[in-house]
């Protein structure tokens, strides 16, 4: 038991810790507020709360290459792709809603109940989407087809969640207020990682294979970063089996 402690201890001191989310590079974002935000084939997808519209921007020095209209009425937040089609969340005063919209056009193809009007980032996993809730800081799991909530879980000692990605194997979430990053198991209120974000008003996450970005949610000369996620050898399931030690 004593040498599975050390090992445990000393994994989640090099992922907690070692350059997860030093900054790799930085641009400006097309607009400001950037909210949502996706990565596909090398580009960025960005929503903005000012000028309502989704930007798609070159990874190298954010030159936008497309444009589409918002939709619906209110902010839009979320973002995601199931590497075929956008899936954009809007947020109105009492109801949301998230958009399937084709790709490069904007098309929207289909619309689902988002889980609450609250509803900020999403994440697609290869099945569902994930969102998450600034009001409450729950993050949901939902059926793509007709948006009814499988799961529901809170993540231990939230402050204002606003963005969601997933990489393959965990759940990435921003919190807006205590300005953090989380890496968790889809469903597992406990981070098996965090560290502070590089900027006060951190927003949504996306994942390009390697590195995390960032957008950070101001009007005024907003800024698009590339973030270190740290060590990525510990995955999933050998978190669970280290943390079974411990239950």
């Amino acid at each position: 038991m004593g040498r599975v402690v050390v090992l445990f201890a000393c994994l989640l001191a090099v992922s907690a810790f070692a350059d997860m989310g030093d900054i790799v590079k930085q641009f400006p974002a097309p607009m400001g507020n950037p909210d949502g935000l996706t990565y596909l084939d090398g580009y960025l997808w960005i929503t903005s709360d000012v000028g309502f519209t989704i930007f798609q921007v070159d990874t190298v020095d954010g030159t936008v290459a497309n444009y589409i209209p918002g939709h619906g009425e209110g902010n839009l937040t979320g973002l995601t792709t199931d590497e075929t089609d956008l899936y954009s969340c809007c947020t109105g005063s009492q109801t949301a809603y998230i958009y399937r919209r084709e790709i490069p056009s904007g098309t929207v193809l289909d619309s689902i109940p988002a889980p609450h009007k609250d509803s900020e980032g999403l994440a697609w996993d290869g099945t569902y989407l994930w969102s998450t809730n600034y009001k409450t800081d729950s993050i949901y799991k939902v059926d793509p087809a007709n948006g009814d909530i499988i799961e529901k879980f809170y993540p231990n000692n939230p402050d204002g969640s606003t963005g969601l990605v997933y990489d393959g194997y965990f759940l990435w979430a921003t919190f807006q207020n205590s300005c953090m990053i989380y890496k968790m198991i889809p469903g597992d209120p406990v981070p098996v990682a965090y560290c502070l974000a590089p900027c006060e008003i951190p927003q949504d996450l996306a994942w390009d294979g390697q590195y995390l970005w960032l957008t950070e949610y101001v009007a005024d000369d907003p800024q698009i970063y590339m973030v270190d996620p740290g060590p990525l050898g510990l995955d999933s399931y050998t978190w669970g089996s280290l943390k079974a030690n411990f239950e």
